[in-house]
């Protein structure tokens, strides 16, 4: 793993990440189709996985109740067993926001471009996805220390999402089309009976649940 971080300015700060993963006899999941046509999945000590991330961030933070932060990520994975070798690209992008607007009040905002079936799948030689968004937006109050209220949407423009997945292997070819709900809202209540004291003062010993306060 490489890892490079750098701080632009107090505000801007870029990161920068490439990792990988390599496995020899591993216990691989493969498919093959049976004299009789019929697609058998099973296990075997047969698989190399070879899996490379390539992952970038640039966070901006005007101020303290002020939060953006940009990333990405390129996945390639590749894996090999007798009669297959199978290699594709997996992307995703991400764009957050999250900020104080009033007192006791959040606004946070994930919007995520991504294919529908994100990571891995042994057994197949290529796939072709339909990218598409994924956006969240959540408000949240608290009321006091105890009580938090959110409010939350997703996908509020669309009441449905078309999903379109085609994989192909040396044995066989799936396309599979669907349609998903978009369009979804939330509410929650919490409610906090307790919390953990920051520090105990002159303890020298771990915390307990003897150290819960209770706060009505």
């Amino acid at each position: 793993m490489l890892l490079y971080r750098y701080a632009l300015t107090s505000k801007f700060n870029f990161q920068a990440l490439i990792s990988g993963i390599l496995s020899e006899n591993s216990v691989q999941q493969y498919s093959y189709t049976n004299p009789d046509g019929i697609l058998v999945t099973t296990y075997g000590n047969i698989g190399k996985d070879r899996t490379v991330y390539f992952s970038g961030s640039l966070s901006y933070t005007p101020s303290a109740s002020f939060q953006m932060d940009l990333s990405g990520r390129m996945a390639r994975y590749v894996y090999e067993y007798p009669g297959n070798s199978n290699a594709y690209w997996e992307p995703l992008i991400k764009l957050s926001a999250d900020g104080k607007i009033w007192k006791g009040g959040f606004l946070s905002t994930q919007i995520m471009y991504t294919a529908p079936n994100f990571g891995m799948a042994r057994n197949i030689q290529a796939r072709k996805q339909t990218l598409r968004p994924d956006v969240r937006i959540t408000l949240t109050q608290e009321l006091g220390q105890n009580l938090r209220l959110s409010i939350s949407a997703r996908n509020f423009w669309c009441r449905y999402i078309q999903d379109y997945t085609e994989d192909r292997s040396t044995t066989f070819y799936r396309s599979e089309n669907k349609q998903i709900i978009g369009r979804t809202f939330s509410f929650s209540i919490t409610y906090t009976f307790g919390r953990f004291r920051d520090r105990i003062k002159n303890a020298g010993r771990t915390i307990s649940n003897s150290d819960r306060t209770k706060e009505f």
